[in-house]
């Protein structure tokens, strides 16, 4: 039996495949990735619903016809899900009107139409209903609000207006409770991912104005994991809304008082102001159901065959905001295929040296994975013995345009070398490797437990997809605009 291959292959030399490498990567088919794509990302399935319940099964059954040891393991935490929402300019008179927080529907995007579907809202967000003037707070971070508060801009019993970025959403609505500010709005800026940077959804990759970016508000970097914990004040007391920029756009051209800064100014074309005059008053109504219920993790395992104590985890979420068909169902496709190829050589007599683990994760998008935050803290006695995470979440955001670059860098002199070379080049060799960050399934085993751990992507940049979090991340944005041949989830998964 082969357990694998050491090399000692300089930078540029192109390796030699051992046997049960090549058997691996050669078992990667295209058609397979598509059908566990269309598996997962066919139909809505938020965390704790029904349709998240039967890809967990999927998941569970699929690995087990793969030879792996897999079972379904159940947590409770507390799920958010909206109940009523309502945002409306109530004055100046001339301008009032309610704003619509319905998502737009794209043609043959069935994703976009489905029933079954939450409306966009930020989870965990609290009940309240508020009738405020706004504050436009740029990104919302802690020192927006604290020049704000030195220049003279009453923020106390406000609602903050603030665009996605730059912080997460949670931290920008913990920074606005600190000036007692009533209510926060999201809004997904042009200059973010919209089409100050190219064509729009349907016809190119960016977010159109009617649709909206979900998301949770909790205070994931500091508090990842089971909102319920104990004497630990991780979620809002404030209501809180996503808005699309088309619907943001109607506040922002209502908005008085003196200009933003030009380091505020976004991608609408429109003069920003600050709106600290008062003037333009809003009603934020928002009724949550936030309750305890059941999420499934799904955990898959190959016993090592030397050293079974020592455990490598390769593992991505499986709840989605929506379809999710770039985040997380590229991701649950790709480990699916690694499974497969894993279950591949099992059939050969291969065994791994360590034992691999195999985890799709629950509850990730809605409060980065209390059910991870559960098994790290059950297998904590293991750390040491755990030599690795790697997390897959974004596989193909935007392929067809990193492709492109990848092929002209290769046709240019001192550009990437051959597939398969074993180099250092990258498309911007300039670049550090990036710091992770936080929000994803990796936090509790990066953050809070310390274990090696790598986060792997295609994209430009990290979730610079316009149709994150929305109706829009469908099946028919990946195979028009995504990874339309389905090669970016084979080259991630060999």
């Amino acid at each position: 039996m082969e357990t694998g291959a050491t090399s000692s292959l300089s930078k540029t030399e192109v390796p030699t495949l051992s046997t049960v490498e090549k058997a691996f990567v050669d078992g990667v088919e295209p058609k397979k990735l598509q059908e566990f794509l269309h598996a997962y990302a066919s139909v809505p399935h938020t965390c704790g619903t029904e349709q998240d319940y039967e890809t967990a099964l999927y998941t569970a059954e699929k690995w087990e016809s793969y030879g792996l040891e897999a079972e379904i393991v159940e947590y409770y935490t507390l799920l958010s899900y909206p109940m009523y929402r309502r945002l409306a300019i109530v004055s100046p008179e001339q301008s009032a009107q309610e704003l619509n927080l319905t998502e737009g529907s794209v043609v043959d995007d069935s994703c976009t139409t489905d029933p079954t579907a939450l409306p966009p809202f930020l989870a965990y967000s609290a009940t309240g209903n508020v009738t405020a003037s706004v504050v436009y707070a740029n990104f919302g971070t802690q020192q927006d609000f604290e020049w704000l508060a030195s220049n003279n801009v009453t923020l106390t019993g406000k609602i903050a207006l603030v665009r996605y970025g730059t912080n997460m959403h949670g931290l920008k609505v913990m920074a606005a409770e600190k000036y007692d500010m009533a209510g926060v709005l999201i809004y997904s800026d042009p200059n973010e991912d919209d089409f100050a940077r190219g064509p729009v959804y349907p016809e190119g990759f960016y977010r159109p104005e009617d649709s909206f970016q979900r998301g949770s508000v909790n205070y994931i970097p500091f508090y990842s994991g089971d909102p319920m914990t104990p004497e630990v004040t991780s979620i809002p007391r404030v209501p809180v809304l996503p808005l699309s920029y088309g619907q943001a756009r109607r506040i922002l051209n209502a908005l008085g008082g003196r200009e933003a800064q030009e380091t505020w100014q976004g991608g609408l074309p429109l003069k920003y102001k600050l709106g600290e005059d008062g003037s333009l008053v809003l009603n934020l109504d928002v009724v949550m159901d936030n309750h305890v219920g059941t999420i499934w993790d799904v955990i898959g395992t190959i016993e090592g065959s030397e050293e079974p104590d020592k455990r490598v985890i390769l593992g991505n979420h499986r709840d989605a905001w929506v379809c999710g068909a770039v985040d997380p169902s590229s991701g649950s496709a790709t480990l699916m295929a690694i499974a497969r190829g894993l279950g591949d050589l099992l059939e050969i007599g291969w065994r791994p040296r360590r034992t691999i683990v195999l985890g799709s994760w629950d509850g990730e998008d809605a409060s980065s994975a209390p059910s991870i935050a559960k098994f790290v803290q059950d297998t904590a006695s293991l750390l040491p013995a755990n030599p690795f995470y790697g997390n897959s979440e974004l596989d193909s955001a935007l392929l067809d345009q990193w492709t492109k670059q990848i092929e002209a860098s290769r046709s240019t002199p001192g550009g990437l070398p051959a597939p398969g070379s074993k180099t250092d080049l990258t498309l911007a060799p300039d670049h550090l490797i990036n710091f992770m960050g936080s929000g994803s399934d990796f936090t509790p085993f990066y953050q809070h437990l310390g274990v090696i751990s790598v986060n792997l992507a295609f994209g430009l940049t990290y979730a610079s997809y316009g149709t994150y979090h929305s109706s829009m991340d469908s099946l028919h944005y990946m195979e028009t605009v995504g990874d339309p041949h389905y090669a970016s989830h084979a080259s991630m998964a060999k």
